[in-house]
């Protein structure tokens, strides 16, 4: 079981997401779409990000891998993420897989 995401992004617009879930398993992303996406723990992350520089590029066709855990390893477990395709518009797929 899981939850499965496609999410479009219309260029500079930040969508805030919650990737937390309270059972082991693993999270997928994957940038569907041409452009780079920008990733962060912060809104102003993703807005100005070649000011602050913390931030992370998902880049196209990619699939990034993450352990999902109650207690550690998750990447975002009591926060939010900001997604931002800065460069044009974008599509991310998230997968959440875990047991039920």
């Amino acid at each position: 079981m899981g939850r499965i995401q496609r999410i479009a992004l219309a260029e500079d617009d930040i969508k805030a997401l919650d990737l937390g879930y309270p059972r082991s398993g693993k999270l997928l992303m994957r940038n569907a779409g041409t452009t780079d996406i920008i990733v962060g723990y912060t809104r102003t992350d993703v807005t100005d990000a070649t000011a602050s520089g913390q931030f992370f590029t998902l880049d196209p066709g990619i699939v990034y891998t993450f352990d999902m855990s109650q207690t550690s390893g998750f990447i975002a477990q009591n926060a939010l993420l900001y997604f931002n395709s800065n460069t044009g518009d974008g599509t991310i797929e998230i997968w959440q897989a875990y047991e039920n």
